[in-house]
């Protein structure tokens, strides 16, 4: 990366995404918008400090509040006309009124912040959000939800943030009691933020490493957790796999507290999760009979969309 020699001016330090994904501690010259590393010895590494981006996203983050928060950054253009967009208004007001330092760049210092992705104006320095322990009294709940039957979700070794973002988005829009992930499931970063619209900034989301303690087998080795407070255990396959018999979801009607299991992108839910479930269930797709060889080479939804329209056919 070439430094220009340049009139000083303004220096703002902060931690930006590089191209490859990862955080490096640099600083931006307010104007030419270059970004100068701290040292030339420096090496790209992971920090603890992370860069959320979008309107939405830090609109959220600023009232949920869940993660430490230290620099607001914003299009240089706002420093003097007020934004008409009321998300914007919002997160001025609650930084100034926390006291957050705000720091204004034009769009190209922004757009090397994030590593060129959609910020729309407005980038929010935060610490990790990590993931949550699951304690063993959480297990025994049998709660129920505005008079309905209460539903978890369990991800097994969602790798895509994308994905695992819909999914959050999805778990909030359709009141999820909670969510939970085990196996190498991608952690919750700002694009996973991004993609749920902030849904993983307000929704606590545990992780695991013995789902099958939690659904099948005691922690207290003389009873069952899940099965026996009469919780169903729903897995979820594609339709092409009928060796496990599953339901068609729209047919389905709960009757029960039910933990809906959702697999990895590519080998789905794990095999000792799915014998451990007490429902399996599809999506059959709707065609008129007339399939072309084009068609059948998707056979299958994304886990996402997918997870979508079951917990929207199980919650109705």
């Amino acid at each position: 990366m070439i430094v220009q020699r340049i009139i000083p001016t303004t220096i703002c330090k902060f931690h930006y995404l590089n191209s490859r994904g990862l955080f490096e501690l640099g600083s931006l010259h307010s104007l030419t918008g270059t970004i100068l590393k701290i040292s030339k010895r420096s090496k790209t590494r992971f920090l603890s400090n992370e860069i959320l981006y979008g309107r939405s996203v830090c609109n959220v983050a600023l009232q949920v509040s869940r993660r430490p928060i230290f620099r607001l950054h914003l299009l240089e253009r706002w420093r003097e006309i007020l934004p008409t967009d009321s998300r914007i208004a919002a997160i001025m007001e609650v930084a100034a009124d926390r006291k957050i330092p705000i720091t204004y760049a034009n769009r190209k210092m922004m757009d090397s912040m994030v590593a060129h992705r959609p910020h729309q104006g407005v980038c929010l320095e935060v610490g990790e959000l990590p993931f949550l322990g699951l304690a063993k009294e959480l297990c025994k709940t049998t709660a129920t939800l505005d008079g309905r039957n209460c539903i978890w979700v369990l991800l097994c070794g969602i790798l895509d943030p994308m994905n695992l973002g819909a999914i959050l988005r999805s778990c909030l829009y359709f009141n999820v009691g909670r969510v939970i992930v085990c196996g190498n499931c991608c952690p919750l970063t700002p694009v996973v933020s991004k993609a749920s619209c902030g849904a993983s900034e307000i929704l606590h989301v545990h992780a695991t490493e013995e789902p099958l303690e939690m659904i099948y087998v005691s922690y207290d080795g003389n009873k069952n957790v899940l099965r026996n407070e009469q919780w169903d255990i729903i897995g979820t396959v594609a339709e092409n796999h009928d060796f496990l018999n599953p339901e068609n979801v729209r047919d389905v009607r709960l009757n029960n507290p039910s933990l809906i299991v959702f697999g990895s992108e590519g080998d789905g839910v794990p095999p000792e999760i799915s014998n451990a479930c007490t429902r399996i269930v599809t999506i059959r797709r709707q065609f008129n009979g007339n399939m072309d060889a084009a068609s059948s080479l998707v056979e299958s939804l994304n886990v996402s969309t997918a997870s979508a329209i079951i917990l929207h056919a199980l919650s109705d």
